[in-house]
């Protein structure tokens, strides 16, 4: 998206300018010309000014130099970014805008990634021990106040993931904490550079009935990039209140100690995600433009995994299995008939499963659809009997 001339946001270098062309110590220098901080700028704000003052470091405007009074309806605080950074609302829309066609040229889209439970365990040091956790196990890593266990494939999934997507680190925890883990996982700061985003940075909570003051939760606000291209993995869903359709719901990664849900599923679970971002990815770039959308997308992908298989759940009919069936494509029912393939949690015995039986239907727990909607694919039957 261009900029017109005579727009005064045009002379205003964008984030992305300042993070990697200017540099962030480069904006530190400009400001630095005012030795005595705030005292030696106009702080009068002159009714006839024409700055829309896009950004505030500090309160100051990056642009016109003048001290500005925040007001709640100015924009975003993007401290992630940079110590005192404030966007305002057009400004953010604008980067948005110029970030995403950056990375649409470059065949990417952008990808934000939860930490714990999602990317890695972490640990108490006397908890690891515990578990027989050592820096020198497989895939852990000693932080000395916490010891960090990697899911399977992490390292792996992240290098072939930067391929298709710009990628942000989001987490609930502190912002040490998270710089911490993106030295282990990105060493070199070629995943993340600066696109990490901890609960430090985060103001947002929710009030609810059970937590009057509130509960801290996710935004995709701070994301430079436009909603229609961004997917989230995540293993907490409710963290995300206004972009379910974004998220790519992850299967908790649990450490026992001496199995994780990868050992008993024998696969890696990062390595079916990853299949599926290639598949998102690949067919929103075999679309037209105007109608690209990876919400949708990840939605029709998802509906295939159970196409064709009619579920017959009366035993499960009340029960969140009743919608995940059925948003991955299947046709459910609570009466048998002639149509249906499956008949699910069906205790032996009974006469439905005898019915089952002669007539030569799949038998299977209900965590056959569990599976398959975390795995995003048909398994097979026989292994959930």
């Amino acid at each position: 998206m261009g900029v017109a001339v005579d727009d005064p946001a045009a002379n205003f270098p964008s984030v992305l300018s300042i993070k990697e062309e200017r540099g962030v110590l480069d904006l530190l220098h400009q400001l630095q010309q005012y030795p005595h901080g705030t005292q030696d700028l106009d702080t009068s704000i002159s009714s006839q000014s024409t700055c829309p003052h896009p950004a505030l470091v500090n309160g100051v405007c990056y642009d016109c130099r003048q001290k500005i009074e925040i007001e709640d309806a100015f924009g975003l605080e993007f401290s992630y970014l940079h110590m005192g950074l404030n966007l305002s609302h057009s400004e953010i829309h604008r980067l948005r805008c110029l970030e995403s066609k950056k990375q649409l040229s470059q065949k990417k889209l952008h990808l934000v990634l939860d930490i714990d439970s999602t990317l890695l365990q972490s640990f108490p040091p006397k908890q690891a021990s515990e578990l027989g956790l050592s820096k020198n196990h497989k895939d852990t890593k000693d932080l000395g106040w916490q010891v960090v266990k990697l899911r399977p494939f992490v390292l792996e999934f992240l290098e072939k993931a930067s391929a298709m997507f710009e990628m942000y680190l989001y987490t609930l925890g502190s912002r040490p904490y998270a710089e911490e883990i993106a030295e282990i996982l990105d060493p070199q700061g070629v995943c993340f550079n600066y696109r990490i985003i901890s609960s430090d940075d985060n103001p947002y909570r929710i009030i609810t009935h059970h937590n009057p003051n509130g509960v801290e939760v996710k935004t995709l606000g701070f994301v430079l990039g436009e909603e229609s291209n961004i997917l989230i993995l995540d293993d907490n869903a409710e963290v995300w209140p206004d972009h379910v359709r974004n998220l790519i719901l992850m299967k908790e990664f649990v450490f026992t100690g001496t199995k994780t849900d990868e050992t008993e599923m024998n696969t890696l679970i990062l390595g079916e995600i990853l299949e599926v971002l290639q598949t998102i990815h690949s067919l929103y770039f075999q679309q037209d433009v105007g109608c690209r959308d990876v919400r949708k997308l990840a939605r029709e992908v998802r509906s295939n995994v159970l196409r064709g298989c009619n579920l017959y759940m009366k035993q499960v009919k009340d029960s969140e299995f009743w919608d995940v069936a059925k948003a991955l494509g299947a046709t459910c029912c609570s009466e048998l008939n002639s149509c249906v393939t499956h008949l699910v949690s069906c205790e032996t015995g009974t006469k439905d499963y005898n019915w089952g039986v002669k007539n030569k239907k799949f038998l299977v727990h209900e965590r056959w659809i569990e599976d398959a909607y975390y795995l995003w694919q048909r398994l097979p039957e026989e292994n959930y009997l």
